[in-house]
């Protein structure tokens, strides 16, 4: 993992595309906003979605550790504003359904629960595809309440 944190408050973090790089990520977000004294539900938030999002970039992202995965995270107007991107296939992860409610253990499929998740816990959630879809990078942007 590679990050800085520019003039303005922007911390922007390269991760290595592997599970292990997410605990390291979880921390220097943590770490960034320490000063800030969000309120503790608030940094929960963050580490779930964080969490969901760099994970789901790392297992469907086609597994190629030499992708990467770059975050930006900004505190801005009473609001957490974060990206991930990463430079591999367009995937919008977006466009997936809800999948169906559980209505018992032994026919419960089990995953598909965390797009749906991060959208309940932001403010506001997109996907871009910049570049072209041949050559180019995914991007989340997403806003989370600091309040």
């Amino acid at each position: 993992m590679t990050g800085n944190t520019a003039a303005g408050g922007v911390l922007t973090l390269r991760l290595e595309n592997s599970l292990s790089s997410i605990e390291d990520g979880r921390l220097a977000l943590i770490d960034h906003f320490a000063h800030a004294r969000i309120d503790a539900r608030v940094i929960n938030r963050l580490e779930v979605v964080f969490e969901e999002l760099v994970s789901n970039f790392v297992r469907h992202g086609g597994g190629n550790a030499d992708v990467a995965i770059v975050i930006e995270a900004e505190l801005r107007d009473d609001e957490i504003q974060l990206s991930v991107e990463d430079d591999g296939p367009a995937f919008n992860p977006f466009d997936l359904p809800e999948p169906a409610p559980y209505t018992d253990l032994r026919t419960a499929q089990p995953g598909g629960l965390g797009i749906p998740l991060v959208r309940r816990l932001t403010r506001f959630a997109e996907y871009t595809r910049l570049g072209t879809a041949a050559k180019g990078s995914n991007r989340i942007s997403l806003a989370i309440s600091a309040r």
